[in-house]
Parts: structure tokens; sequence; C-alpha cells
């Protein structure tokens, strides 16, 4: 049976939930659960403490968790970024390195950008969604516009090799590297992807090679990658300038 979700974008309860009225609220929520991270106390109590204090929705749960951050590792992923030059780019194409991109991590808030959803910049300077694939990754129609635009900014930097790593255990994932592989072709991209049923340690161990670039602003692979670099960012804000971004850092 076809599936009726044509867009990545937004629920129609994040337009109440983020207005320029619930800002300064959701940054004090987001202070006050990285605050009782870096001081020992479990995920899931406090944001359930953080969330009843500030009478927050589910959504607005799920943005602050996902832009929070426990002091330690916020300092271990801000160590191994390497940034992009804004300007020149030079920084990052005189690397000459290959390009190992978390698949799902950057096509999903790339297509989330393009289609208005909500994007909330998070203590670690990372731009991430809040939109649910569940086990099953379903195309949709800003999926082709967002990888020829990520295969667009590719090129300009000067990428040599794109890696991308795709989830396997999520369903359609073959049809999506079949997908990638048909566009790359068509566009003369050098790209290969991989399936893996680890797919963020399978990043990390790759990330291991001195020629490798991860992308990606999942927590715990820029914890764990040697580098990383937050290709998303920088694509949302050169590219995509109608972008729903949401900055949560004080």
């Amino acid at each position: 049976m076809p599936h009726s979700q044509k867009h990545r974008g937004a629920n129609p309860k994040d337009y109440a939930a983020f207005t320029n009225k619930n800002i300064d609220n959701l940054k004090h929520a987001v202070f006050d659960l990285s605050w009782l991270l870096s001081n020992g106390y479990s995920q899931k109590a406090s944001l359930k403490l953080v969330g009843d204090k500030f009478s927050l929705t589910d959504r607005q749960r799920k943005a602050i968790n996902a832009a929070s951050a426990e002091k330690e590792s916020l300092e271990l992923r801000l160590k191994n970024e390497i940034e992009i030059d804004l300007g020149s780019h030079s920084n990052f194409k005189n690397l000459n390195s290959t390009l190992v991109i978390d698949g799902y991590n950057l096509l999903i808030t790339t297509e989330c950008a393009l289609s208005n959803a909500p994007l909330f910049i998070g203590l670690d300077g990372c731009m991430r969604d809040i939109a649910s694939i569940h086990s099953t990754y379903r195309k949709v129609e800003e999926t082709i516009p967002a990888l020829e635009l990520i295969g667009k900014v590719i090129e300009e930097l000067e990428i040599k090799e794109t890696i991308w790593v795709l989830d396997s255990p999520i369903s359609n994932s073959g049809r999506l590297k079949q997908i990638m592989t048909d566009l790359a072709e068509e566009k003369k991209w050098n790209w290969k992807v991989l399936l893996e049923k680890h797919a963020d340690k399978s990043i990390v161990e790759l990330s291991q090679n001195k020629n490798h670039i991860v992308a990606s602003c999942d927590a715990w692979i820029t914890i764990n990658a040697s580098n990383w670099t937050n290709l998303c960012s920088f694509i949302v804000k050169n590219y995509i300038p109608s972008a729903w971004v949401l900055d949560f850092r004080k």
C-alpha cells in the first residue's frame, strides 16, 4: 500500500509550539536540561523534570532534548570538529580528504529544511530536526532535490570521494541506495553507498583513517569520531535561506 507522506514538513502542532514568544522559554529549558545532564542526572528523568517545569509539549521536549548537551561531551565534540570556511572553503578542500556521510542524518535534515520543518541549533552548533522515520524510510518530494543540493555543495567544496553510510535495518535503505547511485552516475559524482547493520559504529571506524572526514550531527558519532564536520548546518545556512531555524544557544 503506498504511503501518504509527500513532504518532510512541519507537524501542524509545530506552528504553535515554536513561535518566537516560546524561544526564550525553550532556551532556558535547554540550559536546565544540560545542567542536569552535566551533573550526573539521567536523560529520561532530566527531560521529564525540565519538561514538566516548563509545561512543554511532546514536540518541544524532543527539540530541547536534541539541542542539549552534557558539558564534558560538548567539549569532546567541539575539540574534534573541522570547520568549513564560510568564505573560500579553503580550510576544507585543501585537506584532499574522503567525506564520510552519516546518510540518514544529513539527508533527512536537508529534506526538512527544504520543506520548512523546524530545525534547531543546539549547544554544539549542530542543526537537528525532530522528524521521525521509525524503522522505515519514505522517499518524499524533497528527497531528490536534497540529494542534488548536497551533491552540488560537495562539488563546490572540491571533495574528490564521498562515502554515504546508511542503516541497513531501516526499511527501504536498499531503494535509497539505488536512488543515490543512479543520481551519482548521472551527475558523474564519485559516490559510494554502504549499507551497514551498525552504521554509527561503522562511521566512527571509518573516521580512524586520517584521510576521512565525517559529516554528521549525531551526538554519539561526533563524540567518538576522530574528526567531524558540521556539513548540514553549512548547507542550510548558505543554500537554504528560507529554512525555519531556531537557535537555542544563549
